[in-house]
């Protein structure tokens, strides 16, 4: 009988289990494709981002005003 890769590399076998793991959480967590979660994810980066920036901007405005 042939084994597969998985069943012939531990490793690939465990990164494998914990890959389909982290699959179904998203798939559960946020009810989409990974695609769709990291997109969801980047946008809340961004705009975190975006509020940085306008913070230190506004910073920097005040500081020339004063």
């Amino acid at each position: 009988m042939v084994k597969s890769i998985f069943e012939c590399n531990p490793i690939t076998l465990s990164l494998s289990r914990q890959w389909g793991g982290i699959e179904s959480y998203m798939d559960e967590q946020w009810n989409g494709s990974l695609e769709e979660v990291y997109l969801r994810e980047r946008k809340k980066e961004w705009g975190r981002e975006k509020e940085r920036l306008l913070g230190e901007r506004s910073e920097v405005i005040e500081r020339q005003i004063a």
